[in-house]
């Protein structure tokens, strides 16, 4: 598990604007149960020992930005299950 604040995407925002656009449509909810309950192989990874994102960069992306909002359900501190690859 990591904090949500302490996740480093390792891309801007825009790299999959349809990605982008269908993560916005979900509530915070859904949108956690895309990183706690991933279909397949979609877990959000990072190398071991590090806060740098090898996969799940959009929706964490997405995390982060709702965290600006203050009736989202993500803050700094949101703990996401990462799995760490080496």
């Amino acid at each position: 598990m990591r904090r949500l604040g302490d996740l480093q995407p390792i891309h801007g925002p825009g790299m999959n604007p349809i990605t982008e656009k269908e993560l916005r449509r979900l509530s915070d909810d859904e949108l956690m149960r895309t990183a706690t309950h991933p279909l397949d192989t979609h877990k959000i990874k990072a190398r071991a020992g590090s806060n740098r994102l090898l996969d799940g960069n959009t929706r964490v992306r997405e995390m982060q930005r709702r965290m600006a909002d203050p009736n989202s359900k993500f803050k700094p501190d949101t703990l996401i299950p990462v799995e760490e690859t080496f």
